[in-house]
């Protein structure tokens, strides 16, 4: 039984999701990639096979880059959308303590 099979259900369980939103326009071109790129070179699987193939070219590139070609460690989900929230709330507090001060 394969290990994402939840208890032999027949039910694909969490294989570690991470979402991405595109606009309109790039999303249609990542559609048409799949389509007459990727698909048409031969490749098989879905969609996110192959923006799976993408997004871990460029891990293992910044990787290679900035940690010497070893993984970085994993982080929980959550950690991320902490971050990059933590940096908007920053960068928010910097404008209105700019805006509080005299010209």
């Amino acid at each position: 039984m394969a290990k994402d099979d939840a208890a032999g259900s027949g039910k694909v369980g969490n294989k570690g999701r991470i979402g991405a939103y595109f606009d309109q326009e790039t999303a249609d071109r990542v559609r048409g990639a799949y389509a007459y790129g990727w698909l048409g070179q031969g490749n098989k699987g879905s969609l996110s096979d192959m923006v799976k193939a993408a997004v871990m070219g460029l891990v293992e590139q910044l990787e290679q880059e900035r940690n010497d070609g070893r993984p970085w460690p994993g982080l929980n989900p959550g950690a991320v959308r902490v971050w990059s929230h933590q940096e908007i709330a920053d960068k928010k507090a910097e404008r209105a303590e700019q805006a509080e001060q005299p010209e």
